[in-house]
């Protein structure tokens, strides 16, 4: 009886024994639930570690190409700098060539 006794005095404060008589805290069903779950904490962990890694390279990628694009955008910039200032450079030679040209007519009426 007194082992009866000292059963259900560790059963009712809520510990059990396993089966390799060791004592739980947890029955044998919520124990197994509590490890499948922290399975799957490992599992989700390792998934988000790797979603992660691949979104951090995904950013690199992106931050790159537009690095890329704003050099691009800068000489296209440039460029349009230039072509407008030649514009503007071909445009004054050519009024001072009329002028020139008007000049020396000026000078041949005379």
């Amino acid at each position: 009886m007194e082992g009866e006794d000292q059963a259900d005095v560790i059963s009712v404060a809520g510990m059990q024994f396993d089966d390799l008589s060791k004592i739980r805290v947890l029955d044998p069903e919520k124990h197994e639930q509590t490890e499948a779950l922290g399975e799957e904490c490992r599992t989700f962990l390792e998934k988000m570690n790797t979603f992660h890694s691949t979104v951090g390279g995904l950013v690199s990628l992106v931050d790159k190409l537009a690095a890329a694009v704003d050099d691009e955008k800068m000489k296209a910039i440039g460029a349009r700098a230039a072509m407008e200032s030649l514009s503007k450079k071909r445009e004054s030679e050519e009024q001072l060539l009329l002028s020139m040209i008007a000049e020396r007519r000026a000078q041949l009426d005379r």
